[in-house]
């Protein structure tokens, strides 16, 4: 990078290059605000110039840590900041005209909630893109503090902000109010979110617990087709400051992480809270003050080293899977091609096929994950053909798990396949085949090509 960045977001755009946007100079103290602010973005590899300036980023430090960006079908860039949202274009020069890349849209209506990012964490995904709708980007947040208090947000809003005129809409409350929750996109479209806290914000050192509490170890899932919520799990492990959420390619979720393990020595039960609108000092029941402060006497690792798996419900009723038959290691499907995969005709009847973007996970912030489904163009008990997205803006280019599923949403287990730029072929569909749910086929490739990429955890502390 061109300047240092303390907590920016970084995005895969849709030719392979990234997008690298704020983040400060140094760490962000809210009682030592100067020399740190750096309202800036950049692209690697390098485009228009190092720190291109964004007067949003400007308007709203110290609140501009982790913006909210995706790589939009249309070719923008989204971005929200604290409440207020642009679409920048990464193929427009910004330097001759300030900023004539870019062009506000809405903003976030005046609710109870504190700025919608880091330190008022909350999480914010891309529902499924499907070709069916023309792959239309919907965008959805949900979570963080509220403005009145400490205390949690259930909220939630959605934009399509490639919809002209696109205005953020109210959704349905999650069930469970958390701040810093992680969200992860499922193989039949429904979303998951877990980890978090009831009470406080964002930040500290490892084992700083007083900046953190009530866990909130409830799972839930939002499912796009009903928009309505169901609560469908119990972690036992508190996932609070540092926590992540990853997608395996069997279709179960993982969750990690947590530098506040020691809460209890701060804080004595699971449900207290500080006060209102304050940081809490060692109080309560069961309490530890002589734990703290945590770097003096450390009572109880704050690091938690354990992982969890979750199997969500599509899997929980043991419902035969459907079994895509192996692909050769680091198959490529070209943008654009028009493809065919084997099915293995002793499983479950096959309905659909998804695939969902390799992952990158940290601070409740994901910008690479998404879920892609195409329209089938011919399916049978032992073979389907679709086509691969027509450019890396609606499916940036590298691996993600091709899934298929059953018409009840039981998935196969994942097959890895890179996507990406080449020489777009066609396979032939089986003569007196029919569409399954579009029309006619277009031009598309399939390739090989070796992958090196892996998925990645990051906890940049």
């Amino acid at each position: 990078m061109t300047t240092a960045r303390w907590y920016p977001t970084v995005v895969t755009m849709g030719d392979g290059d990234v997008f690298i946007t704020s983040g400060s100079l140094k760490n962000l103290d809210f009682d030592h605000l100067e020399n740190t602010n750096n309202p800036t973005y950049e692209f690697y590899p390098s485009r228009y110039g190092p720190n291109i300036f964004s007067s949003l980023l400007n308007w709203a430090y110290p609140h501009n840590l982790y913006p909210v960006c995706f790589q939009l079908p249309g070719g923008k860039i989204f971005q929200m900041v604290s409440n207020r949202t642009v679409l920048i274009d990464p193929r427009v020069d910004p330097q001759g005209v300030l900023e004539a890349n870019t062009v506000e849209i809405a903003s976030l209506p005046a609710i109870d909630h504190a700025p919608w990012i880091y330190p008022h964490t909350p999480t914010a995904f891309l529902l499924p893109l499907k070709e069916s709708s023309n792959y239309t980007a919907t965008v959805m947040i949900c979570g963080g503090t509220k403005n009145s208090s400490r205390f949690a947000s259930a909220d939630c809003y959605s934009i399509q902000p490639d919809i002209q005129g696109a205005k953020w809409v109210a959704m349905p409350n999650m069930p469970h109010a958390r701040l810093m929750p992680d969200s992860a996109v499922l193989p039949d479209g429904t979303i998951m979110l877990t980890n978090g806290d009831g009470w406080g914000q964002a930040g500290s050192n490892g084992g700083e617990s007083n900046f953190g509490a009530a866990p909130v170890l409830a799972t839930d899932i939002y499912d796009p087709v009903t928009n309505s919520w169901s609560t469908v799990g119990t972690s036992t492990v508190p996932r609070m400051y540092h926590s992540g959420v990853v997608l395996l390619e069997d279709a179960t979720v993982i969750t990690t992480g947590s530098e506040m393990a020691n809460y209890l020595d701060f804080w004595g039960t699971p449900s207290a809270v500080g006060p209102v609108d304050a940081m809490a000092s060692v109080t309560g029941a069961g309490a530890k003050p002589e734990c703290y402060p945590s770097g003096k006497q450390v009572c109880t690792l704050p690091y938690e080293m354990r992982i969890e798996r979750f199997t969500p419900p599509y899997l929980s009723n043991n419902l035969p899977r459907p079994i895509l038959s192996p692909l050769e290691k680091g198959t490529k499907f070209v943008y654009g091609s028009t493809v065919g995969v084997q099915i293995n005709p002793t499983g479950a009847p096959v309905s659909r096929i998804t695939f969902v973007r390799y992952t990158t996970t940290t601070h409740s912030t994901n910008t690479d994950q998404r879920m892609i489904e195409p329209n089938l163009l011919f399916l049978n008990s032992t073979y389907a053909v679709f086509k691969i997205p027509p450019t890396g803006n609606i499916a940036p280019p590298g691996n993600y798990h091709m899934f298929a599923l059953t018409k009840d949403g039981t998935p196969s287990v994942g097959q890895t396949v890179l996507l990406g730029s080449g020489v777009a072929t066609v396979v032939t569909i089986p003569a007196g085949s029919a569409p399954t749910k579009s029309g006619s086929v277009s031009t598309i490739s399939t390739g090989l090509r070796d992958s090196t990429l892996a998925l990645v955890l990051l906890a940049f502390l």
